[in-house]
C-alpha cells in the first residue's frame, strides 16, 4: 500500500509540474520595434463622470430584464428596479438616451439592432437583445473595419430562484449591482475613445459596438457577428474598474500587434499597464466556443472569447491584479472579495475599494486605455497599423488553433489530476469502510467451536471459491487495492 501512495504522489507532483511548463512567458513586452508617434488629444468627455452617471443612472442594463410599456403608449419599455423601488430605463434606453446621444454629438453615424433569443434561465420564454452600433466612416477609400466593442448590460435586473434551506421557500432574487466594474467603465472608456478619435482622418472604418446579453450567454457578440462581416481588429474592453494595472491580451503566444498596443501603452502612459503574466493559473473556467469542456484563462474572459476563437484580430483590454502571486483567484483587488456580478458592484464600493484618491486612480488608469486605442488608431501611426495588421490574420489564425490545443491540454491534466485525487479519497475511504466490515462480521460471527469442521459442504479436493477451482491449492483473497 505505501508503495502505491507513493507513485501517487510522484503523478501528482509530476502532473503539477507539467501544468507549469505549458505556461508561457510574459506577453506584450517586445515593444522596440515600433516607434509609436504621441499625440495631445483634445477631449470634451470626463470618463470618471461618465463612468458615475451609467452605474447609477442606469443601473438596470440586462437585456430581457422584467418590463412593462412605458405609461402612454411610449416606444420603450421600462423596468422596474426592486432596489431602488423606483422606474429606471432599460438597456434599450440607455442606448438611445445616453450612447447614442453622445455618439450623434460626435459625429458618427448608428442604429440599435434588435434581436430575440431564448433565455437561458428559462429556455421556454424568448426575450429580446440589443446592439448599439455607430461608425466614423474612412477619409479616404477604406482599408478595413476596426470594431472597438465594449458590453454595456450587467446582472442587475435579471430574476433567478432563491431557495431557502431551512424552510424549503422558492422565491424570485435580482442578481447584481450596478455593474460599475464591468460594463459601466468599459462603456464609458469607449466613448471616450470616440471623443478621442471624431475628428481623425482614419484609414479604416471604425465601429463602435456596445454590445448586450453578455450576461445570457454572451448572445449581444454572436448576434454582433452573425450579422456583420468579420472585422480585421477587434479592440475588446471589459472589466477596467479593479485592479492596479492594464493589461492587454491577444492570445497565448507573442503576436505583432499585440506588441505595437503595448508600444502604444508605453508611449501615452507606459506605467499603468502590465506585461500579461507567463504563469497564467488555469482557473478561469470560461468555454471555449463549441469546444465546452475546454480551459481559457482570464485574458479570454467575455466577448472577446467569441472572436479569439474564430481567429479574428483581437486585443482585450482589462484591469485586476493579473500579476499578483497571491492573487490565484482573479479578485478585482488583490486580497479583496470579488464583486463582480453582485450587490458591491456599486460605483461608490469601487472607488472606496480603489483607495485614496479612488476617483483620481480610476481617471488615470481609464484614460491610459483610450489614449492607447486612440493613439494606435491615429492617422499618425497608420504605417505601423498597416503593418501589423498585415500579420494580424495568420496570427490570430495560429493563436486561436494553439489556444484550442492547449486547453485541451489542460483539460485532460486537469482531468487526470482530479481522478488522482478522487482515487486517493477512495482509496483512504475505502480501507476504512473495509476495516469496518470487517470489524461488523467478526462481531456478528459466532465463537470458534474447535469440534466444528470449518470445509463441511465442501467437494474433496475442493477448495474455498465455491468450487470454481479444483485443484488442491488454496486462493488467497482478492486485494481490493490492486489495479
Amino acid at each position: 500500500m505505501k508503495n502505491k501512495m507513493v507513485k501517487i504522489f510522484v503523478s501528482v507532483f509530476a502532473i503539477v509540474t507539467l501544468c507549469f511548463l505549458f505556461a508561457g512567458c510574459e506577453r506584450g513586452g517586445d515593444t522596440s520595434r515600433y516607434a509609436i508617434e504621441a499625440i495631445e488629444f483634445e477631449t470634451s468627455l470626463d470618463v470618471v463622470k461618465m463612468t458615475e452617471e451609467i452605474s447609477e443612472e442606469y443601473p438596470v442594463r440586462t437585456s430581457g430584464s422584467v418590463s412593462e410599456k412605458q405609461p402612454g403608449g411610449g416606444e420603450y419599455e421600462e423596468t422596474i428596479s426592486v432596489a431602488s423601488a423606483s422606474t429606471i430605463a432599460n438597456d434599450r434606453i440607455f442606448l438611445d438616451e445616453y450612447i447614442g446621444k453622445k455618439m450623434g454629438e460626435m459625429g458618427y453615424s448608428g442604429k440599435i439592432e434588435e434581436f430575440e433569443f431564448n433565455d437561458v434561465y428559462d429556455q421556454s420564454r424568448l426575450k429580446k437583445g440589443y446592439n448599439g452600433v455607430w461608425t466614423r466612416v474612412a477619409e479616404s477609400e477604406s482599408k478595413g473595419t476596426i470594431w472597438i466593442v465594449a458590453a454595456y448590460d450587467n446582472s442587475a435586473g435579471i430574476p433567478v430562484s432563491d431557495i431557502d434551506l431551512s424552510t424549503g421557500q422558492v422565491s424570485s432574487v435580482l442578481l447584481g449591482g450596478e455593474g460599475a466594474y464591468g460594463s459601466a467603465t468599459s462603456v464609458a472608456t469607449a466613448l471616450a475613445i470616440a471623443d478621442r478619435l471624431k475628428g481623425a482622418e482614419t484609414q479604416y472604418d471604425i465601429v463602435f459596438a456596445f454590445v448586450g446579453c453578455s450576461q445570457f450567454s454572451n448572445n449581444g457578440i454572436r448576434e454582433l457577428l452573425a450579422d456583420h462581416d468579420a472585422p480585421d481588429l477587434v479592440v475588446n474592453l471589459n472589466r477596467l474598474g479593479g485592479g492596479t494595472y492594464n493589461y492587454i491580451y491577444s492570445a497565448e503566444v507573442e503576436t505583432d500587434f499585440n506588441d505595437a498596443f503595448y508600444a502604444a501603452a508605453n508611449t501615452v502612459g507606459g506605467d499603468t499597464f502590465r506585461p500579461v503574466p507567463g504563469n497564467t493559473h488555469a482557473v478561469a473556467a470560461t468555454m471555449i466556443e463549441n469546444q465546452p469542456n475546454d480551459y481559457t484563462h482570464i485574458g479570454m474572459y467575455g466577448d472577446n472569447l467569441f472572436t479569439m476563437s474564430r481567429g479574428i484580430p483581437t486585443v482585450s483590454f482589462l484591469s485586476l491584479d493579473w500579476s499578483s502571486d497571491t492573487n490565484s483567484f482573479y479578485t478585482e483587488i488583490d486580497g479583496m472579495e470579488n464583486v463582480y456580478n453582485t450587490s458591491g458592484d456599486t460605483y461608490a464600493n469601487m472607488i472606496s475599494r480603489i483607495g485614496d484618491d479612488g476617483e483620481k486612480i480610476l481617471g488615470t488608469r481609464l484614460n491610459a486605455v483610450a489614449d492607447t486605442v486612440a493613439v494606435m488608431l491615429s492617422p499618425d501611426n497608420a504605417a505601423i497599423l498597416d503593418e501589423v495588421l498585415s500579420t494580424a490574420p495568420e496570427q490570430a489564425s495560429v493563436a486561436a488553433q494553439q489556444s484550442h490545443a492547449e486547453a485541451g491540454v489542460y483539460t485532460r491534466l486537469a482531468i487526470v489530476l482530479a481522478a488522482v485525487i478522487a482515487a486517493v479519497v477512495l482509496m483512504s475511504v475505502g480501507r476504512n469502510k473495509l476495516a469496518k466490515v470487517t470489524i461488523k462480521k467478526a462481531e456478528e460471527t459466532k465463537p470458534f467451536d474447535p469440534r466444528e469442521d470449518v470445509f463441511e459442504g465442501f467437494s474433496d479436493g475442493g477448495s474455498r471459491d465455491d468450487g470454481d477451482s479444483n485443484d488442491n491449492s488454496v486462493n488467497p483473497p482478492e486485494d481490493p487495492f490492486e489495479y
